[in-house]
């Protein structure tokens, strides 16, 4: 997925993309600091990086009173 799905500002988009990071899947695997934008602006991203590949993979969630069930469309390593 393209990093564009972040709604970073253009600065942060192109200082991320000069570094090589251009999918979603390359920033979640990353730590904080490679990314070159400070700690908490770091992990802000990777988090919100995180979420967007989970919501998108995410097909179906099934609940009882002793479990949950959740259905992926595709399974990565992020």
């Amino acid at each position: 997925m393209d990093i564009q799905e972040l709604n970073l500002s253009p600065r942060e988009q192109r200082k991320l993309e000069s570094m090589g990071f251009t999918s979603l899947e390359r920033i979640v695997l990353c730590h904080r600091d490679e990314l070159g934008l400070g700690k908490a602006k770091g992990d802000e991203i990777i988090h919100r990086a995180k979420n967007i590949l989970a919501h998108h993979n995410i097909e179906e969630i099934e609940h009882t009173e002793q479990q949950i069930t959740i259905t992926l469309s595709d399974t990565s390593m992020p």
